[in-house]
């Protein structure tokens, strides 16, 4: 009874740390591709939710030996869709810099916290907070380039009272 108890016990810790690993991996690859981790889930099919979900599949796939089934029930996707997708890293890998770009940056970043993990958190929170200024700048330029066309109207509105 302590013997299954234990095997248990060990089977649901490394469940938990196999998800803990596609979570990480899906918030790094998103990152990379400008994508929030929740996106990833969805049922969209633009090129950058395609190609991010395929390299999480192939990371969590080629470098923690994460089964396809595994990984295809965590995206919502078909073991074989999972097989599909990590020969097509390949191709698009050799073939595609902007690809192997986003790819590459993604398996640093997550060579490096699984490495380094207080080291990279630091770095992530600090991105993470860059990303909400940017954010926050980039609606305030909005709300300042919408101002500023309303000003431009006014002004041609102006010189067509005077001119005309």
């Amino acid at each position: 009874m302590a013997n299954m108890r234990k095997v248990i016990l060990q089977q649901i810790n490394k469940y938990k740390k196999m998800s803990n690993i596609l979570d990480t991996i899906t918030g790094v690859v998103a990152r990379t591709h400008g994508l929030k981790k929740n996106e990833v889930f969805t049922k969209y099919r633009g090129g950058t939710l395609v190609e991010a979900r395929r390299q999480i599949m192939y990371i969590a796939k080629q470098e923690y030996g994460i089964t396809c089934k595994k990984i295809g029930d965590w995206l919502n996707l078909d073991h074989s869709s999972v097989v599909h997708h990590c020969k097509k890293h390949s191709d698009l890998y050799q073939v595609d810099k902007n690809y192997r770009d986003k790819f590459d940056k993604a398996h640093h970043l997550m060579t490096a916290l699984m490495t380094r993990p207080s080291d990279v958190k630091n770095i992530y929170d600090v991105i993470n907070e860059q990303d909400d200024k940017i954010m926050s700048l980039e609606l305030e330029l909005k709300d300042i380039r919408s101002k500023f066309k309303k000003i431009q109207n006014n002004i041609n509105q102006l010189n067509i009272e005077v001119n005309g």
